[in-house]
């Protein structure tokens, strides 16, 4: 343990009081790097929390209030008018509207009717529902919801990856450079000032440590994975998220490009700096043609009548002239090409009567039957990716400045380290700023 050894080599120096504080503040930036990001990933889910504690059930005219886990599937629930749909489950009883702004974050309203599949989390608005429950809590739609966002970041990021080897490299060179400091610098003076030089290079050896650096990856990401929900899109993963923020060009099947604000769409991307555009089916190529230039596609970019194998083809060939691309389809019809996107977008999870499993193609999901906020939130996702990139570059830049610092005698390792843990903490407010 590096801090270990380097209190054991300050007190053998005599230097006690450097010793003690090392090891405090190394403790101190430890604990800070694993309960800040616990802590801003447990707000988080409590923002996103939706659960029903109560449900009202009824057995023929027979009504009655229970806890939420004790509600079996096949039960009917009563739901009033601006209450919350507790459990996923089909209409059996009502017609009227119900509201999903609490999903999607924006005002949406769609028609329900006996037979209809309604998502928990959702409200009436104007008549009483009874709901023959589908899925448990365990396996309701604002759980999958909350779940979906807890695990965005059990994989390593590609982000955490290139950290990782930079961080090894410097750790390397100056755990070199604080080994030449403290035995061959004294060498070549003749063993004046030996125990100045072991205490510099010792102090090298500590600044070298990678906690600061890695604790703003995975915040920074599932707060941006946090920003992109409240306005209307779930992005499955923090390694999508990456990707998603990369996206340089939009790639429509015939049905989305035909959808109501596709060609808002389009606009949307053109105004934040996308301009290449394509629209892949196997639909009429004349018929495609006509729609593209309706949205604002070049025709030239519009290709029609191809068989899965050609879509796929053609697909990875966008590739070639954009880094990223997002292929924007319907999550049934368009099942392998959201899974073979580099970012495979779906819409409509919570404007459908479809369940949630149905989505599992796609890597963002907009929430509404809409393609624009899936257009919308590429900058909110870039903005929280350039954050965290932005913030481990600042990291690096202070190490090497504090290094540089103690090399010359300016700084003691007591002040870099305190300052490390103080630029930690802001940094780490920085990258996860949220409301």
């Amino acid at each position: 343990h590096i801090a270990l050894v380097g209190s054991i080599i300050f007190m053998c120096l005599g230097k006690y009081p450097d010793a003690v504080i090392v090891l405090l503040l190394y403790s101190i930036g430890k604990d800070l790097s694993e309960s800040l990001p616990n802590g801003i990933k447990k707000d988080i889910l409590s923002k996103v929390d939706m659960t029903a504690a109560k449900a009202t059930i009824k057995v023929l005219e027979t009504k009655a209030v229970v806890d939420i886990n004790e509600v079996k599937k096949g039960t009917v629930i009563e739901v009033l008018p601006g209450e919350m749909i507790p459990l996923d489950g089909k209409v059996v009883k009502g017609l009227g509207y119900i509201d999903l702004s609490s999903i999607c974050g924006e005002s949406v309203t769609m028609p329900v009717k006996p037979g209809d599949f309604v998502k928990s989390g959702a409200y009436p608005v104007n008549e009483k529902l009874e709901i023959e429950v589908v899925n448990e809590i365990s396996d309701s739609f604002v759980t999958k919801l909350k779940s979906q966002i807890n695990d965005s970041d059990l994989n390593e990021t590609d982000i955490a990856k290139e950290n990782k080897n930079v961080s090894v490299m410097f750790m390397l060179l100056f755990t070199a450079l604080g080994i030449i400091i403290s035995l061959l610098t004294p060498i070549v003076n003749g063993f004046k000032g030996f125990d100045i030089w072991i205490y510099r290079g010792t102090c090298v050896s500590l600044m070298t440590n990678n906690i600061a650096v890695i604790s703003y990856i995975n915040p920074g990401l599932i707060s941006g994975i946090y920003k992109c929900f409240t306005k209307g899109v779930l992005v499955r993963e923090n390694n999508d998220l990456i990707k998603y923020a990369g996206v340089r060009a939009v790639v429509f099947d015939l049905e989305k490009a035909s959808e109501r604000f596709a060609g808002k769409a389009v606009m949307i991307a053109k105004k934040i700096g996308i301009d290449k555009f394509a629209i892949i089916s196997d639909g009429d190529t004349k018929e495609v043609a006509k729609v593209g230039g309706i949205i604002g596609i070049d025709p030239n970019a519009c290709y029609g009548d191809m068989y899965l194998g050609e879509m796929l083809e053609r697909l990875n060939s966008m590739n070639e002239f954009s880094p990223n691309v997002l292929f924007i389809g319907d999550q049934k019809t368009d099942n392998v090409m959201l899974k073979r996107a580099i970012v495979g977008g779906a819409t409509g999870m919570a404007e459908s009567y479809e369940e949630y499993s149905e989505y599992s193609s796609a890597s963002v999901v907009a929430l509404k039957d809409s393609p624009e906020s899936l257009i919308d939130n590429i900058i909110t996702a870039a903005d929280s990716v350039s954050k965290v990139r932005s913030n481990i570059t600042i990291c690096f830049a202070y190490k090497f400045i504090a290094i540089i610092g103690i090399i010359s005698g300016f700084i003691p390792i007591s002040i870099a380290m305190c300052l490390e843990v103080i630029l930690m903490i802001i940094l780490m407010i920085r990258v996860t700023s949220i409301k």
